[in-house]
């Protein structure tokens, strides 16, 4: 009788179909405080709708960036990574080492949804390639509120004598003026903060967009190169190296006055429980006309053939880009 109940149970199992979840592995940066709870969301997103995260953080987005090159060069792709719209992007679309994801763009209506610079952004010859996650302002001025009562300054600088004028009072008083994190792309995000508010709109697009030699070989390019290197006396010895979220985390323990930093930072400060207005500040230029940039993450989707792997990269679409998270 045993015998017959196990072979039973044997065939009904094998009769039973199976149900497979769609397993994703996504490589990302996202690895501080803050971003490790803004992924968490996305994973369950993607597991409330049956699919299994597999995740893949590697610190720094140049190094997860490359990690995931490497991954895609040897034929072992993750399922999505996260990336930049950047001309990496396109000249991995122009390599066809990324799956486009048109037909879940076009089922959701993404033309209509998403803003223009999203999509003229994700868009490519026609095609959509990668999906948004967020919408950053590289530039924001976070500050300690306690430092700078302390340090006696009681208004927000708006203009670059000003910033300099609250740098030296924040540096008479014992705090770190200037939190940077000395690695390359956060010293480039605070060149492109000093040239954007001191050189303005023209200069900025002519400079960066263009590359323009006449443009880099001006007195007003001098002038903001001229501010840039100025801050260096306010960035305390122990910058070279520091990732950025450890940056923040001088300011949020009041032992620095300023970081200028992305808007991602505040998820720092809402994982320490500090209240704006109350705890710090921000404030995304020196005065009323200092430009507003926009840049983001998306996620990319490496080119598979691989049906499953291809059905999970359009559920994670699907997840990411749920009515939910808008």
């Amino acid at each position: 009788m045993m015998k017959k109940l196990t072979l039973a149970t044997i065939i009904g199992l094998i009769a039973s179909p199976v149900i497979a979840k769609e397993e994703a592995e996504v490589m990302h940066w996202w690895t501080s405080g803050g971003e490790s709870a803004a992924i968490k969301v996305l994973a369950e997103s993607f597991e409330a709708q049956g699919g299994t995260w597999k995740d893949s953080a590697v610190a720094g987005g140049s190094n997860a960036r490359s990690a995931a090159m490497n991954r895609m060069l040897g034929g072992s792709p993750t399922t999505a990574a996260l990336f930049n719209t950047s001309q990496q992007y396109h000249e991995m679309i122009a390599e066809g080492m990324l799956n486009n994801i048109d037909d879940v763009a076009l089922a959701n209506n993404w033309e209509q949804i998403l803003p223009a610079p999203t999509l003229n952004a994700i868009k490519v010859d026609g095609h959509f390639y990668a999906a948004p996650v967020n919408i950053h302002m590289p530039g924001w001025f976070w500050y300690s509120k306690e430092a700078f009562e302390k340090a006696g300054i009681d208004k927000e600088p708006q203009t670059v004598d000003e910033l300099f004028a609250s740098l030296d009072k924040l540096k008479s008083a014992g705090y770190i003026p200037l939190a940077l994190g000395g690695q390359n792309w956060q010293e480039n995000l605070l060149f492109a903060t000093v040239l954007s508010n001191v050189g303005g709109k023209q200069l900025y697009l002519d400079a960066l967009g263009k590359r323009d030699a006449k443009t880099l070989n001006s007195d007003e390019f001098k002038q903001v190169v001229d501010t840039f290197l100025k801050l260096k006396p306010y960035v305390d010895a122990g910058s070279p190296g520091r990732n950025w979220n450890d940056t923040t985390s001088l300011v949020i323990n009041d032992k620095a006055g300023i970081q200028i930093m992305g808007d991602w930072a505040k998820g720092e400060f809402t994982q320490a429980n500090k209240i704006p207005g109350q705890d710090y500040g921000c404030f995304p230029g020196l005065g009323d006309d200092s430009l507003y940039i926009v840049g983001g993450d998306v996620f990319v989707f490496p080119k598979t053939d691989d049906s499953e792997q291809v059905a999970a990269q359009k559920k994670l679409v699907e997840s990411m880009l749920s009515q939910k998270h808008r």
